[in-house]
Formats: structure tokens, sequence, C-alpha cells
């Protein structure tokens, strides 16, 4: 698995070289609080979610927080389904 640390990436013309600049990569929202939950993960996960954060533009927590809601929300509907 390749892990994604370029910031930008580069394409030759026949005459010069353009930048390409990656999506804008979005920070954390006003209202998360400050406090920190830290999570360990093994090299192989790390290295999966640096690569999705990366393709989606988003920084590793942005999208760790984007993950975390939606296994959350797919728990309670689980839940409800088990409760009915």
């Amino acid at each position: 698995m390749r892990v994604h640390t370029k910031i930008a990436s580069f394409v030759t013309t026949t005459n010069h070289t353009i930048m390409k600049k990656p999506g804008v990569i979005r920070r954390a929202p006003k209202y998360v609080l400050a406090d920190a939950i830290a999570v360990r993960l093994a090299p192989e996960e790390q290295a999966i979610v640096e690569e999705c954060a990366y393709e989606g533009a988003e920084s590793r927590a942005a999208f760790l927080r984007r993950m975390i809601m939606l296994g959350v929300k797919q728990h309670k509907r689980n839940l409800s389904k088990t409760k009915s």
C-alpha cells in the first residue's frame, strides 16, 4: 500500500511545468471540542487512513471523525433492528 505524502503533483508539458494543487484540506469544524481521543492503528491501517484522507483532500483527523460518525450511525441502526 502506498502512502501519499505529496503536497502537490507536477505535470510536465513541452514548454513548462504546471503544478496541480489538491483540493482544499478541511480542518475540524469550529464546534469540535479540543479534547482528543487517541487511537492506535497498525501500520497497514494507518496507510489506508492516510491514502483515503489524501484521496478525499481531508486531514487524517477529519477523515477519521467522519468514519467514526458513520460507524456510530450504522451501529445504532443495527441495534434498532435487533430490538424490533
